[in-house]
């Protein structure tokens, strides 16, 4: 309960092959290494991953670490359990809902999902791209600009007081 497997880390392509029963239990933790041109992955090649005892209260965490720059704007899908020869318990079947995703390192926390079949889990996204800080700082300078132009053409009126006699 509350462990922690990490199939790889790097820009290298990063397997953890199992070849008998593993189960996760709720509170612990799968975390994958996403980089451009690869990613980790538990691949189970005999047994069973057995999921069975999660639920929406008791969530297997999936933490999605980005590695160096993914190319903005470009769909990924990522296979990040693979049962070559092996199966995958879901008990009552497979729901998003028994699992929580957690980014890390990328520009956006929504728009990721998770699917699952007896045979493997994967996680579809879209990378968002970043804003550059010199286009950042260019837009607050625009907007300072056409703030001081409004103030220059429309001056605040000041009342006049009259002096009493």
């Amino acid at each position: 309960n509350g462990a922690t497997v990490r199939p790889g880390t790097g820009a290298a392509s990063n397997n953890l092959t199992l070849e008998s029963d593993i189960t996760f239990v709720g509170g612990s933790t799968l975390a994958i290494d996403v980089a451009d041109t690869s990613n980790s992955q538990l691949v189970i090649a005999g047994g069973t991953l057995d999921l069975s005892d999660l639920s929406p209260t008791n969530k297997l965490n999936i933490h999605l670490s980005a590695i160096g720059e993914l190319t903005p704007n470009q769909p990924r899908e990522i296979s990040i359990i693979n049962a070559i020869g092996g199966t995958i318990n879901y008990g009552s079947g497979f729901e998003a809902t028994h699992f929580n995703i957690v980014p890390e390192g990328f520009a956006f926390e929504d728009g990721f999902t998770l699917t699952g079949t007896e045979t493997g889990l994967t996680i579809a996204f879209t990378p968002v791209p970043v804003p550059e800080p010199a286009a950042v700082l260019g837009i607050a300078v625009g907007a300072l600009a056409v703030g001081g132009f409004v103030r220059r053409r429309f001056p605040k009126l000041v009342p006049v007081r009259s002096r009493g006699a």
